[in-house]
């Protein structure tokens, strides 16, 4: 089963910090010499006075394969052709996991320096090779460091990463991936004015990265304004829909009103109904007015209303 550190950070200042959950009761492999530890007394050395102290203190250190150090389990100051050994990591914190129904565990982390060994160490983090090996006596209680080897014991005290990962990296964050960029960039700008021969300032790098800031805020604007014009034309074109259905459905009404009203007899002439030569012949009929004229209205006998003539 292929394993993933427990958190794997890119800090600020060029080093690489690993959090790594071991079990040193199981190797995980069939090489090398076993390790029969007694948990009671691993969990006692973790969590004694003298390792944290030791750990806290920054003496925690471990060197690129336990030949770095003596019998004893210091680190040698110089190689045996008289080459200085610089530490290339050193233990931030260690404790004792009690988790499941095993014996116990060991939470590490360690801070992998941004040195000539260190920088190598990383790569072969990066790449899923090697992992660290602790360097400590159980009987005494002392804790001297991990170091970082090729064949660890355990197989579980390894950064190493899922095939699911890219570039050979886990549990990277965003924080941990724009300092690595930033610290890029200033090696580039270092690079670049020391081959044009130019002095290199940290303003310069801050003056590049005000710049990008600027670039990106102009672009976020952009498109900003963009997705504004494309909202704007989406509700237009909405309007206009809901106008043309509106106005078909005004003409399909006004002329339905048309023709009851024709029917009726009726016209619209700029704006007002107006009656019909038809209304009209049939509300107004014509009347014979020499016939009315020549009626004899002596020849009308009063009406007989019970009076007498006198």
């Amino acid at each position: 089963m292929r394993l993933v550190a427990d958190d794997l950070k890119e800090l600020e200042d060029g080093s690489l910090e690993v959090t790594i959950t071991f079990n040193p009761f199981e190797h995980g492999h069939y090489m090398g010499g076993a390790r029969n530890y007694n948990p009671q007394k691993y969990k006692a050395m973790i969590e004694n006075k003298k390792t944290q102290l030791h750990i806290d203190n920054g003496y925690a250190l471990g060197g690129y394969t336990h030949d770095v150090r003596t019998k004893s389990g210091q680190i040698k100051s110089f190689m045996e052709n008289g080459e200085p050994i610089i530490p290339c990591c050193k233990t931030v914190s260690m404790e004792w996991v009690n988790k499941g129904s095993g014996k116990g565990f060991v939470r590490h982390t360690q801070r992998i320096a941004d040195n000539k060994i260190g920088r190598e160490v990383q790569k072969l983090i990066k790449a899923g090779i090697g992992g660290f090996s602790s360097v400590h006596n159980l009987q005494s209680g002392d804790f001297f460091g991990f170091d970082y080897v090729i064949y660890p014991n355990f197989t579980t005290n390894r950064a190493i990463v899922d095939n699911t990962c890219k570039n050979g990296m886990c549990s990277i964050t965003r924080d941990s991936i724009e300092v690595s960029l930033e610290r890029d960039l200033r090696d580039n700008v270092k690079t670049y004015l020391k081959h044009n021969g130019m002095p290199y300032s940290d303003d310069i790098v801050s003056s590049i990265e005000n710049l990008e800031k600027h670039t990106t805020t102009y672009a976020d604007n952009i498109m900003l304004l963009e997705e504004i014009e494309k909202t704007k034309q989406e509700q237009n074109e909405k309007i206009a829909q809901k106008d043309e259905a509106l106005y078909s459905f005004i003409d399909t009404k006004y002329k339905t009103l048309l023709a009851q009203l024709d029917s009726l007899g009726f016209d619209v002439v700029d704006d007002e109904v107006i009656p019909t030569e038809k209304v009209l012949g049939g509300l107004f009929k014509k009347a014979n007015l020499d016939d009315a004229l020549e009626i004899d209205f002596d020849k009308i006998e009063p009406l007989k209303l019970g009076v007498k003539k006198a």
